[in-house]
């Protein structure tokens, strides 16, 4: 079925989407036995009154005992009175008895709020509209019901059968816009249950709400929703519209206002006195309590008017069970909930919280996972984090002895039936899963190998192919398994998985908050929780994992504080920008609240990012370029967990240390190394000399290059290296590395080096030279001195490569300026002089270090000088209507989001060509006007006009038959229109015309024209007990009458036992004459004469036959 959603002068809509097939089209609900039972006790208590038919206050009815109990209702051609005391319910029957509001109201054309109480029934029909605006028979703002899963940008619908999920829905499309935009309810309605409903509309934002929740946004319309040429043309209706799309059910206290109102606005709306009389407020329009329907309401044609009856919703009548909203997950979530809490200090008392360290050692409890020093620091760190919210955490630590789980590989996120699959997954690919069972290492295998089965693990031969050497290597007697046995149906593997080790220690979850360990492949899963509403939360599968790297190392704290906020229901501060499944998703956050994003509000919108500043434009999808005062030092932002920033130091230095880093292979046997060691601010360790053995201890705050020390001469033939990242590409003063261990052993005493070298924004590098190592002078410090001759380079990375397997470095950090010294300055030639931009010292000529003024057009300059000296930069904005392009060499031209650029003048020329293009609109099309065709001679771009034609037979209406395109990419309101008309209808044959005004042009579309057959005719396609000669044909959108005729009557044949004895002159029509020869007997013939006059539509017998002698 087409809706109307299509047409072009729809703009706002709020549909409920009702379910089919069951008695009252009740959602079907799960897990509320006993609420429901309490709600039967409950009403069978009700008592009798005003208010008979609902249940006391405060309860929840059951859907469909209301509409059993309520007395028959009735449409009524009169409307009813009222006390003037409360305002009155009106119960629309669905059968034509919508109301159309009188034309003294406008209908706002920008900014408005509707909002009302309704109370629909169950098993209506989709689409019913409850309330709307329409024009002429197109649709405008409107209020609905439906019952599909989601009713389609174009409007079309299944009115019968569809997916049974009833919700309401806002739907909007303002004259200039190509489509609507439709946004849909969170969860489904209850029939039978009063519900506040509020939709909302300031210019460039459409919400919904529902009991004064937000449940609902949307930014895809824009600007006023229809021409000043057409507002005398919307009307308002409720209870249904034209095309008898009608809601059932009750409708009280409609507000029409001509603002936007707030969230907290609405909800006062829903909590304040609503039957009293509502104070002279300019910004509303209409207020309706239905106490006297005649004097502002009039009832559509042939209908009648809805019954009124007391209010009742001002008797407590809302729903108060406590609901989470769309975007939380439990009560907890409730903003009512949560805005107690915060306000009463009682609710805020001293809390204890028990957590318990899983910490698994070998069987003679040596190799802890984590060592004390990590525990001790790690909890230091978490008291101090929640000892302000007067929450303090009880630590146990239950250690566990059991070789076999300790000498294993404990993956955080790989599902082991995916090893060997032949699918590259990452995150089992680990040297101790054998790279993904083969997996991952992209080479081909032999089908056939002579060395599987032989006795001895041959690791070429270790992979799924193979069968895993066939069982060689996950044999106890031929091999250590915890390094080799890759098979995962074997037993004795050498890794397992999170489940599975929960599954073996069986701790109960509801006592502590288990903290496990395991490692992942992923060096950016620092750790897992279970979310407090998962079913798994309070049992052994619940609890939170973490790569024992990021548990109580320096730089590394915030990661089990982060994992913690989301075990008690924590989300990421960027939840509601960089989680959400689009941008006309309900919890996309526009500003902090309590409903959407995070559900905190006091942290601003923010994109997911891992430095610690405020983001750079242009790291959202929806439409915003800044964001400004930003989370990134909340717990729940990535910026601690993704790099370890440190603060700008005294004298303008900054000190920042890695926050990513790699190396070309991980350590095979222990799973405990990662580069994640070299990341962060080094902790305050010893720095080791004659180290025998780097794994024990060392590797848990440390990297290594992990080197087998029996291999030592193959170890210095080999490259390792490792590669630190720096947040902030800064001109490097100096390089910091923190030494752990310097590599000398009791076997060689002699000092290692290793060799340093920086990488820039460009990829190239520059050497530092070796650098000899010396727990003496830990932590070494590298000058980096820069060649003034050259630009400076600024530095992303730091390589460094070792000589020696026993170098341990617990941290990476690169020393800045925020400003160069004088002496730096001056060491510029004569000819030279230092440009702060660029950070060089650039040659100086009257003639070629000035650049030219920019003349840009369409564009505001701001300048740090007229001079437009070498190192001077303006800031270009384009006016609005244009778009930002930017030229590249290659003559690639880029359009920008923004509207704002940065050049700098460098050696004489502007370091950005960028131009001012004005938008482009289109071709206007039939959603602008209809029917017309369109010339634009000049363009579609900004300030360019086109004119349209209106097609036969529509008639222009107006003078001025030229749409703008605007700055907003869209063409202006028309300010004429083409109306469709219909010529003097054609003659239909054997039909006389009976309307007189209809031999006349100039019909407007949807007028009717009245026709009657002649004698002898009637309209095709009824029965004959159903015949009629009048019909009416319409005036259609396109400008055509629909079709009509008139066919002859027609009388069934004799009986078959005249078959062969007659003829008729003119078959079985109308006037024929049939003659029979009757034989009575002997050789005496009697001819009969049927006359088939008596087939006329005006005779009684119609097309019986009569025989008369004649």
């Amino acid at each position: 079925m087409k809706l109307w959603t299509f047409l072009p002068f729809l703009f706002w809509l709020l549909v409920l989407n009702l379910a089919v097939g069951s008695e009252c089209g009740a959602p079907r609900r799960t897990g509320r036995s006993k609420r429901d039972l309490v709600r039967v006790r409950d009403a069978s208590n009700s008592f009798q009154g005003a208010c008979a038919t609902r249940l006391p206050r405060g309860k929840r009815s059951l859907p469909g005992m209301d509409r059993r109990l309520l007395r028959q209702h009735h449409r009524s051609s009169q409307p009813a009175e009222s006390s003037p005391s409360r305002g009155k319910a009106v119960y629309f029957t669905g059968k034509r008895d919508q109301l159309r509001l009188k034309p003294s109201t406008e209908i706002p054309r920008g900014n408005f709020t509707l909002e009302m109480w309704i109370k629909p029934e169950g098993g209506q029909r989709s689409p019913a509209v409850i309330a709307g605006s329409e024009r002429a028979g197109q649709q405008g703002p409107t209020l609905f019901l439906f019952h599909e899963n989601r009713p389609s940008q174009e409007g079309n619908h299944q009115s019968e059968q569809g997916n049974r999920d009833p919700r309401f829905f806002f739907s909007m499309k303002t004259d200039r816009a190509r489509k609507a935009t439709i946004i849909t309810a969170n969860q489904r309605y209850l029939p039978n249950q009063w519900t506040h409903l509020s939709v909302t509309y300031s210019g460039h934002q459409m919400k919904l709400f529902v009991n004064g929740a937000q449940v609902a946004v949307s930014r895809e319309q824009v600007g006023e929703i229809f021409s000043p040429l057409t507002k005398k043309c919307k009307v308002l209706l409720i209870g249904g519209n034209a095309l008898n799309h009608n809601y059932r059910g009750y409708l009280e206290y409609l507000n029409l206002w001509k603002t936007a109102r707030t969230h907290k606005e609405i909800a006062a709306d829903m909590k304040s006195r609503i039957w009293e009389q509502m104070d002279d407020l300019p910004e509303l329009i209409h207020h309706e309590n239905f106490q006297k329907i005649a004097n502002k309401w009039v009832n559509v044609k042939d209908g009648g008017y809805p019954w009124a009856e007391e209010s009742c919703v001002s008797g407590g009548m809302l729903d108060t069970t406590l609901e989470p909203p769309v975007c939380g997950q439990t009560i907890c979530d409730n903003v009512e909930v949560i805005t107690n809490y915060n306000k009463f200090w009682s609710f805020r008392k001293h809390k204890v919280v028990r957590y318990q360290v899983v910490n698994v050692y070998d069987d003679e409890q040596q190799r802890p996972t984590v060592t004390k020093q990590q525990i001790d620091l790690q909890h230091q760190h978490l008291v101090t984090a929640f000892s302000k919210h007067n929450i303090t955490w009880e630590l146990s630590v239950l250690n566990i002895r059991n070789s076999s789980l300790r000498n294993r590989l404990i993956l955080a996120n790989c599902d082991i039936s995916k090893i060997g699959d032949e699918n590259c997954d990452p995150e089992c690919n680990h040297t101790l899963t054998g790279f993904d069972g083969g997996d991952c290492k992209r080479q081909w295998y032999m089908r056939y190998s002579k060395k599987s089965g032989n006795g001895v693990c041959d690791m070429e031969c270790n992979v799924e192919p193979h069968n895993y050497d066939g069982g060689d290597c996950c044999n106890p007697n031929i091999t250590d398994v915890t390094k080799t046995c890759f098979n995962p149906m074997s037993h004795l593997r050498a890794y397992l998985d999170v489940k599975e080790l929960k599954s073996i220690l069986k701790l109960d979850g509801s006592t502590h908050l288990n903290i496990f360990f395991a490692n992942s492949s992923d060096e950016d899963l620092a750790g897992m929780a279970t979310w407090p509403w998962d079913k798994e939360a309070r049992t052994h599968l619940g609890g939170i994992v973490l790569n024992p790297s990021f548990y109580g190392t320096f730089g590394h704290t915030h990661t089990m504080i982060h994992e913690i906020g989301h075990s008690l229901g924590l989300y990421h501060v960027f939840r509601g920008i960089s989680e959400i499944e689009s941008c006309n998703d309900p919890c996309l956050e526009t500003e902090p609240s309590l409903e959407t994003g995070d559900l905190c509000a006091d942290t601003n919108p923010t994109p997911k990012f891992k430095h610690c500043r405020d983001p750079e434009p242009g790291n959202d999808t929806c439409g915003r370029s800044r964001f400004s005062n930003t989370p990134f030092d909340n717990f729940m932002s990535y910026a601690e967990v993704g790099s370890a920033c440190d603060r700008c130091m005294e004298g303008g230095v900054l000190m920042q240390y890695a926050f990513n880093a790699s190396s070309p292979k991980p350590c095979a046997p222990s799973g405990n190394w990662s580069p994640r060691q070299a990341e962060g601010k080094g902790p305050a360790q010893v720095c080791q000399t004659k180290v025998f053995d780097l794994s024990e201890g060392v590797s848990q705050y440390a990297w290594f290059p992990c080197g087998d020390p029996a291999q030592q001469q193959s170890l210095m033939r080999s490259t390792y290296w490792l590669k630190a990242y720096f947040a902030h590409p800064m001109v490097a003063a100096a390089v910091i590395i923190h030494l752990a261990a310097d590599g000398t052993s009791f076997m060689d005493q002699s000092q290692k080096s290793i060799t340093v070298q920086l990488v820039d924004t460009k990829d190239q590098t520059h050497d530092l030279g070796f650098q000899v190592l010396s727990c003496r002078n830990n932590p070494l410090v590298i000058p980096v001195i820069h060649d003034l001759s050259l630009p400076f380079y600024r530095t992303k990375a730091i390589t460094i490569a070792f000589s020696s397997a026993y170098v341990a470095i617990s941290g990476v950090a690169l020393r800045s300026f925020q400003n160069f010294d004088p002496i730096t300055i001056s060491s510029c030639q004569n000819d030279e002089i230092y440009s702060p931009t660029g950070q060089s010292c650039v040659h100086y000529s009257c003639e070629a270090t000035e650049c030219q003024e920019p003349l840009i057009k369409n564009a505001d300059l701001d300048c740090v000088s007229r001079d437009f000296f070498n190192g001077d930069q303006c800031t270009l904005t384009c006016h609005r209507g244009y778009v930002l392009q930017l030229h590249r060499d290659d003559d690639i031209i880029k359009s920008q989001s923004t509207s704002t650029v940065t050049m700098t003048c460098t050696d004489g020329n502007w370091n950005k060509e960028v131009t001012c293009e004005p938008v482009d609109c289109g071709i206007p099309d039939k959603y602008h006007v209809y029917p017309a065709a369109f010339h634009c001679p000049e363009g579609t771009t900004f300030g360019k006009k086109c004119w349209f034609q209106c097609k036969d037979p529509a008639q222009l209406r107006g003078t001025n038959n030229t749409l703008a395109c605007m700055e907003d990419a869209l063409w202006s309101f028309p300010e004429a229109l083409c109306e469709l008309m219909c010529l003097a209808p054609p003659p239909v044959p054997n039909a006389i015309l009976q309307t007189s005004r209809c031999r006349a042009n100039g019909h407007k579309v949807g007028s009717f024209c009245k026709y009657k057959c002649k004698p002898g005719y009637h309209i095709p396609g009824l029965s004959k007990t159903a015949i009629k000669r009048a019909f009416k044909t319409q005036c259609t959108e396109d400008g055509s009458w629909q079709e009509g005729a008139c066919v002859p009557v027609t009388c069934d044949p004799p009986s078959a036992v005249f078959h062969g004895l007659y003829q008729c002159s003119n078959g079985f029509n109308f006037n024929s004459a049939c003659r029979i020869n009757c034989n009575e007997g002997g050789n005496k013939t009697v001819s009969y004469l049927v006359q088939l006059d008596s087939c006329s539509l005006i005779l009684d017998l119609q097309g019986s036959w009569v025989c008369t002698l004649e």
